[in-house]
């Protein structure tokens, strides 16, 4: 399961650290199975995901690579 983290927190990370969440975010399934009704994995389609990859994008956007 993924962890959540806030954009504050985000902008805490190295460059590096923030690729590598984005890269587990990106890891997240698509769609829930059917069987997945009481599942609390996030997936692409939510919008806590679509607002942390969004957040990532933002921050990512503003880092410096130095």
């Amino acid at each position: 399961m993924l962890n959540s983290i806030s954009k504050n927190e985000m902008k805490d990370l190295t460059t590096v650290g923030l690729l590598a969440y984005r890269n587990r975010i990106l890891k997240c399934r698509e769609t829930r199975n059917w069987d997945d009704s009481f599942s609390e994995e996030m997936t692409k389609e939510s919008d806590e995901w679509k607002q942390l990859y969004a957040d990532v994008k933002e921050v990512l956007a503003e880092h410096r690579l130095d």
